[in-house]
């Protein structure tokens, strides 16, 4: 497990990768359960904010390590 967890935090790709992966997931489930249930609406905000918060904290990261 901490050999995954290694890859992902160091491989910017697979990082920006796994973060949509779970915005979307996340985004479509509750767009799903609390609003009018449009699974391509949530898809495409769930793949931009995974999109811009895997960018921001994979810099954010980056910069710390510095």
């Amino acid at each position: 497990m901490n050999e995954l967890v290694g890859f992902v935090s160091e491989t910017r790709w697979a990082y920006v990768a796994t973060m949509i992966v779970i915005w979307v997931v996340v985004w479509g489930g509750l767009e799903l359960v609390f609003f009018d249930g449009n699974v391509v609406s949530a898809v495409i905000s769930g793949a931009a904010g995974g999109l811009a918060s895997g960018a921001i904290l994979y810099s954010v990261n980056r910069e710390s390590d510095r």
